[in-house]
């Protein structure tokens, strides 16, 4: 009975993101905002409720907790979202993720005690995000307009059908009993927020237009990591004359060709530097998104 409800819930998936991938096109290519009206006006309901609410809560919680605290509790939370990290990377036909990511839970959960010490990663093992939204774009559903949630935030089409299913592949909703699910899911966004909360000055010096900041922002992010799950990060050209600037000064400092031989004769060749030269291409080291 279990296996046929997880059959038509993954099947309900599949055929939702294609139908609705299907009206959800861009009204142009350079327009991914098409309900900036109603995003808008999201968008200061769940600023002010922020200010009011959330950040406060955030801030106190920053406030009371020692720093080593709060990074055991987020190491904890983080280490939770294994398991749907885990399906999403199985959904996505990854086995090399899903493979990192069970011992990267694996060895957190017992050595990191339960989470709260992060010892996969020094062992080469990092977190990576995965979800729903970037699971429908794996199978092809890219393209998707922005949305702003109420009382959640930022998002698109795409992402906002996959906020349920994730839900359900968390652990959040099989705790007994269903109260310490809510608290400790309640515990998750107030962590979230306060990773956020050195941010914002930054947001609201660097933009004249919050909301538009956000929105590139986010959808910047997406593209990132839907680029990253595909293998084709390190695209932009920002990053990769970035890179090839670093090369350059690597180059400059530790590498630079010996001084020419002033012995010699007039018009004689170094060939051995000439071939080396020749023979060595310039190449740009992939980008981590």
């Amino acid at each position: 009975m279990k296996t046929t409800t997880w059959m038509s819930f993954f099947l309900g998936l599949v055929l939702s993101s294609a139908a609705l991938a299907a009206a959800d096109e861009p009204a142009a290519p350079n327009n991914r905002d098409p309900y900036e009206t109603f995003n808008r006006h999201t968008y200061k309901l769940n600023d002010t409720l922020d200010r009011a609410i959330l950040k406060p809560i955030a801030e106190g919680y920053v406030f009371i907790m020692p720093n080593v605290g709060q990074k055991g509790v987020h190491n904890f939370l983080t280490n939770l979202k294994q398991l749907p990290y885990f399906i999403n990377d199985v959904l996505q036909f990854d086995g090399y993720a899903a493979l990192s990511d069970t011992w990267r839970f694996l060895i957190n959960t017992t050595i990191g005690i339960a989470g709260f010490i992060d010892v996969a990663t020094p062992l080469g093992l990092p977190a990576h995000t995965q979800d729903v939204g970037l699971t429908f774009a794996r199978w092809g559903y890219k393209q998707s307009n922005y949305l702003v949630i109420p009382f959640w935030g930022p998002s698109t089409v795409r992402d906002a059908l996959g906020l349920l299913p994730y839900y359900f592949m968390t652990v959040y909703p099989y705790i007994d009993p269903p109260e310490l699910g809510w608290a400790l899911l309640g515990v998750d966004v107030i962590d979230q927020r306060a990773q956020f909360l050195k941010l914002d000055d930054v947001a609201k010096k660097a933009a004249l237009d919050p909301y538009a900041f956000q929105r590139n922002a986010y959808l910047q992010r997406r593209n990132a990591l839907i680029s990253d799950n595909e293998g084709t990060a390190g695209k932009d050209t920002a990053f990769e004359e970035e890179e090839d600037e670093d090369i350059d000064a690597d180059f400059d400092d530790d590498e630079k060709p010996a001084a020419p031989d002033t012995t010699k004769k007039k018009g004689s060749v170094n060939k051995s530097t000439k071939t080396e030269a020749a023979s060595t291409p310039h190449t740009t080291p992939p980008q981590p998104y």
